[in-house]
């Protein structure tokens, strides 16, 4: 997958294509006598952006049809969840 190669994620945080949409890499990687054996790119996601589109929706429904309890049920459900993490 072109999406996973390490030229790809590389370019993504050298051109700033990351943090001003809320994504912090936090990649993991694993040595064994110095030498890299394994590595995970994992991200720290502060916000829906991009994602979850559909779950926001329901808050703005429930706000519009005048359910401002429930809508905000539905948007401290959307905020608690994040951070998150994102790995590939």
């Amino acid at each position: 997958c072109p999406f996973l190669r390490q030229e790809f994620l590389a370019a993504l945080e050298e051109f700033d294509c990351l943090a001003p949409h809320g994504w912090r890499p936090m990649h993991i990687v694993a040595y064994a006598a110095e030498r890299l054996i394994g590595a995970m790119p994992l991200y720290l996601k502060s916000n829906s952006l991009g994602e979850f589109v559909f779950d926001w929706s329901w808050a703005d429904a429930y706000q519009r049809a005048g359910k401002t309890e429930e809508a905000g049920k539905a948007a401290k459900q959307l905020h608690d969840r994040y951070p998150n993490y994102v790995g590939g």
